[in-house]
């Protein structure tokens, strides 16, 4: 199969990659990377990029660094858009000249009349997942994360984090409640992709994408179809295809 510029964007959620060790899933990570730019028009990062990833402060670790050089020499053969999650905190305010697109909450693109959105979805979540991505990313948390007159915390906070010691998501959430906040939201658009809640779901024209953490799952977007694809010896195999009408 000649996969060259196939699908209109691959699109990756919730990668959630180590910040420290497990080399293998780093390099593995970027080998896809590398492959899905040789025939994706546009390679959409869905947020929650790494376990944590800051743009100012403690946790602008290394990896990151290495993943923006890399996509800076990857964007010669493809655009590269990042979406930010609730685990990527001000990326977009320092980052952007890095990605042919950057945005905080949603991207849109129309192609051929047809109008495809992507967000990573905690805005249309539970509640205490706002609220803490509000009180981690608002003014005032921005000036004191600059600052690092919250040093002390922010690296508690993300140490717990990165411990498993929190969990973001509900148990049980109602895809649901998510779509229709989605579709009252976004009238306008034709298709509508979510990462964050970790499960693959489609209700109407929004689609809820299963993370790549989990499962190295994710997704080829064409104009009539939605690919599940996985990076395996060294090719992507299309593990599922679903018609977008």
């Amino acid at each position: 199969m000649n996969l060259r510029k196939k699908y209109k964007f691959v699109v990756f959620s919730d990668t959630h990659i180590p910040v420290e060790g497990n080399e293998t899933v780093f390099d593995r990570f970027l080998e896809t990377l590398e492959y899905s730019a040789q025939f994706s028009e546009i390679t959409i990062l869905l947020g929650d990029v790494f376990e944590v990833w800051s743009g100012v402060s403690y946790y602008n670790h290394k990896r990151g660094q290495i993943l923006l050089e890399k996509i800076k020499e990857l964007k010669k053969q493809s655009k590269f858009v990042l979406v930010e999650g609730n685990w990527d905190f001000f990326l977009c305010k320092k980052f952007w000249e890095h990605f042919s697109v950057c945005s905080e909450k949603y991207a849109v693109f129309n192609e051929n009349g047809i109008n495809f959105l992507f967000t990573h979805g905690h805005f249309f979540g539970d509640w205490q997942t706002r609220v803490l991505h509000f009180i981690l990313t608002n003014p005032i948390s921005y000036l004191a994360w600059t600052t690092g007159l919250l040093r002390k915390l922010e690296v508690k906070v993300a140490q717990r984090f990165l411990n498993k010691e929190t969990n973001p998501l509900p148990k049980e959430y109602d895809l649901s409640l998510a779509a229709k906040k989605l579709k009252n939201k976004f009238k306008k658009s034709d298709f509508m992709f979510s990462g964050h809640f970790h499960k693959e779901k489609r209700i109407e024209n929004v689609f809820f994408l299963k993370d790549y953490q989990s499962s190295g799952i994710f997704y080829g977007i064409a104009e009539e179809n939605l690919d599940t694809l996985i990076f395996e010896n060294g090719n992507f195999k299309v593990l599922n295809s679903l018609a977008l009408q």
